[in-house]
């Protein structure tokens, strides 16, 4: 197995690597949209079934402020054979004078 740290600016990097993949890729980003994974499935140059396994911060603020699109997944689901789907979820209460945050990891698989 091999690993690429990508810096930025990477897209073009990011097409070259991705378009590389010939069986399993995997990906670990706090931010995911549609448009990225639509970039990423284009990218991919095999006929050959591809496993994703994707870790990424599903947060309420995130899908508020429109970094992570949760339609995304589905694109990913839609794309690709396998997919495996790590999620990041954090809960805040803010009832003064006590707050409290809940962090949640789900892991997802869709065969």
């Amino acid at each position: 197995m091999q690993y690429k740290f990508l810096l930025s600016p990477w897209k073009n990097e990011f097409i070259d690597v991705i378009g590389k993949t010939k069986k399993e890729l995997f990906i670990s980003s706090p931010f995911i949209n549609v448009k990225g994974a639509r970039i990423l499935s284009d990218a991919i140059q095999t006929k050959e079934p591809i496993e994703i396994s994707l870790i990424t911060n599903l947060t309420t603020k995130n899908i508020v402020n429109e970094v992570t699109e949760p339609a995304a997944l589905l694109e990913l689901y839609r794309q690709f054979d396998r997919v495996k789907i790590f999620l990041r979820i954090i809960r805040e209460y803010s009832e003064e004078p006590k707050k409290t945050r809940e962090i949640m990891v789900y892991y997802i698989i869709w065969t």
